[in-house]
């Protein structure tokens, strides 16, 4: 056998058994962990948390046992210095957190309130985020 035939064989050879090897390791070991297993289990966790339900506008007693359903207590804070004596005459124009937040048992919410009777602007030409 020629020499270059020889050469030429036996890289094919030692070729075929690197390809052999790297393929029986791609099988033994594992492959990389899927990158959205995070999300998914933090999705799946999720589905049953309360979220943050929109209360602008309406009264303050009306949007306390919104919240209070969802086993929070909410802090009020009135815009005008005057004392909140009945809740349904007050209403809510802000809240923390925003409509549609994940609660979680460490937040704290919180309502801004104005008496009914104040001069507010409509729901259909407020903001979308009064504050």
């Amino acid at each position: 056998m020629r020499r270059s035939v020889a050469i030429s064989l036996t890289t094919a050879l030692v070729a075929a058994f690197g390809a052999a090897v790297a393929a029986t390791f791609a099988l033994i070991l594992p492959g990389p962990a899927p990158t959205t297993t995070a999300s998914v289990r933090q999705t799946t966790s999720d589905l049953g948390a309360p979220r943050m339900p929109k209360l602008w506008f309406q009264d303050v007693e009306t949007a306390t046992r919104a919240v209070a359903a969802l086993g929070f207590v909410p802090e009020i804070h009135t815009l005008i210095d005057e004392e909140m004596k009945v809740p349904a005459d007050w209403i809510v124009l802000g809240q923390a957190p925003a409509p549609g937040t994940l609660l979680k048992s460490t937040m704290r919410i919180e309502f801004d309130v104005t008496r009914k009777d104040m001069p507010v602007p409509s729901p259909t030409t407020a903001s979308a985020h009064p504050s």
